[in-house]
């Protein structure tokens, strides 16, 4: 399992802003495959200088709980359980588990499962996670 490793770090506010202003939407793209190739998912956490990876066929959970797969205590806006990263087959998918604190995708609110593509910014709390989509599976 991932952990943060107990970094302290205040979450400022206007973070979000910030960020979103430097980083800026490039057109979503699509990898093709062939065959029964499968993905595995890099999520870059810009504001903690940190990434993990989800393999190929997996699941993992993202939030403030030390149960989760990915916990990520410092800060108090993400849910104990936030979000599931998902791969399956050529696909990789986040889906919401936060009923209240809730995410966007590239700056669009959503509430159930999102199919998701390389250079993909995803809202989770106060925190920006960037996508990146591997052309081969992880172990």
């Amino acid at each position: 399992m991932w952990r943060e490793e107990r970094m302290r770090r205040p979450i400022q506010n206007g973070v979000l802003n910030e960020l979103n202003d430097t980083l800026r939407f490039d057109e979503q793209k699509t990898i093709e495959f062939d065959g029964e190739q499968s993905v595995a998912i890099e999520i870059e956490v810009p504001f903690l200088q940190c990434s993990f990876r989800v393999p190929s066929n997996a699941r993992r959970i993202l939030g403030r709980d030390s149960e989760a797969d990915f916990f990520i205590e410092c800060d108090p806006t993400l849910s104990r359980m936030h979000c599931k990263f998902e791969t399956s087959g050529p696909k990789a998918f986040v889906c919401n588990l936060s009923r209240t604190n809730g995410m966007l995708v590239n700056g669009k609110r959503i509430r159930d499962t999102q199919s998701l593509f390389d250079g993909d910014l995803i809202s989770a709390g106060s925190l920006i996670l960037v996508i990146r989509i591997l052309d081969r599976g992880i172990e």
